[in-house]
């Protein structure tokens, strides 16, 4: 029982979860919460990224195909 909770810390939330499941040895609810809290800053990222400027790109991108029923983007 004791490895499979070690295994879900690790699965679910990385290293978080691990730290959880070192420091309350197997209680699964403080394993849930910080598998939860593992996962933040990779849901948060797609959010905060464009309002911190990392993912906005300097350039069009030009690798994507077009849709045959709208004009690119510099024709507009």
């Amino acid at each position: 029982m004791i490895l499979v909770l070690l295994l879900l810390s690790i699965a679910l939330g990385g290293a978080c979860g691990l730290t959880a499941f070192l420091c309350d040895y197997g209680m699964f609810q403080s394993l849930v919460i910080y598998a939860v809290a593992g996962q933040l800053p990779f849901l948060l990222a797609p959010l905060m990224g464009p309002m911190l400027g990392i993912f906005t790109p300097s350039e069009p991108d030009r690798t994507q195909a077009y849709h045959p029923g709208f004009a690119p983007l510099e024709a507009r």
